[in-house]
């Protein structure tokens, strides 16, 4: 599924019409409606506010059998992670310390982690 449609099934997920949903974000209306229809690419910043804000499960943009809202401790994410995409143990923390500095909003430290 591409993500205009994922931002559309968050959405109506969180219960919001367009306008309102975008103006929670920040954003125009007609940014919302470019985003969900795919003329324009996502801020990856309003993925890390959908993350951080409203719960959604980080895992549900690269996965769309995941839940979308987040429902797992980071113990049992850490598990599920290893488990869904067969990582060792050292991709694991790589990935899991990726997804704490998305939601710690702290971007120029994803780039020195890597």
């Amino acid at each position: 599924m591409a993500i205009g449609e994922k931002l559309i099934k968050i959405r109506e997920t969180l219960g919001f019409k367009q306008i309102e949903f975008a103006e929670k974000l920040g954003i125009t209306p007609k940014t919302l409606r470019e985003w969900e229809k795919e003329k324009h690419t996502v801020k990856f910043e309003i993925l890390i506010q959908l993350v951080k804000e409203y719960k959604v499960n980080p895992l549900y943009f690269f996965d769309d059998d995941e839940e979308i809202l987040a429902k797992t401790s980071p113990s049992s994410s850490k598990k599920l992670l290893k488990q869904q995409f067969e990582l060792d143990a050292k991709e694991t923390e790589l990935v899991t310390k990726l997804i704490e500095i998305i939601k710690k909003e702290d971007i120029k430290s994803i780039f020195k982690e890597l």
